[in-house]
């Protein structure tokens, strides 16, 4: 009753996997896990997820969306064990963009709303957090987000040397969106 994340009341918090195999500039996960990455057994995330009453749970793996093979079998052990939970996670826009299909299984097995970290809108600022990813698939993933009906919550990095005019662009650019929330 005391957990809530943005619209999400009543929501549980479920790691599945620690550490992350990015390496973004700005990001301590990977320090926290020695550049290690560790996956759970999805038979054991199974097991937790039935003990959990809340029917939001939010999956704070700083990379759920990492082996496609591996969200599918999420999917399908959700179904085979007649799970029906809403669920939030962190995911990259390149996995999003290059896995449509597996977005949309996600979608029927309960997605309601991602965490992408579009970081910027810019080339260069990408580029200098090598974030591994660029523009275009920022905006292509948050439209697939739109198109299946999932909400796309983002983090940007607001540089120390923005002017109100770079505030203006995000804004500008945000507005592309179905839904932007500025």
């Amino acid at each position: 009753d005391n957990y809530n994340y943005i619209y999400h009341t009543k929501c549980a918090l479920l790691k599945t996997s620690f550490g992350c195999v990015y390496n973004c500039e700005f990001c301590f996960c990977v320090e926290i896990t020695k550049r290690k990455y560790f996956e759970r057994d999805l038979e054991d995330v199974i097991r937790e997820i039935k003990t959990i009453e809340e029917e939001n749970i939010f999956i704070v793996d700083d990379n759920f969306l990492y082996k496609p093979k591996r969200v599918l079998r999420f999917c399908r052990l959700l179904k085979e064990n007649n799970i029906q939970k809403n669920f939030i996670l962190f995911g990259r826009s390149d996995f999003i963009q290059n896995n449509e299909g597996v977005i949309e299984v996600l979608k029927e097995a309960g997605l309601q709303a991602v965490f992408v970290g579009i970081e910027s809108f810019k080339k260069n600022d990408l580029s200098y957090y090598n974030k591994r990813t660029n523009v275009e698939n920022n905006v292509k993933a948050v439209k697939i987000l739109e198109k299946n009906g999932i909400d796309c919550y983002s983090g940007i990095i607001a540089g120390l040397d923005w002017t109100a005019e770079d505030f203006s662009h995000l804004a500008e650019w945000l507005n592309q969106f179905q839904n932007p929330v500025i």
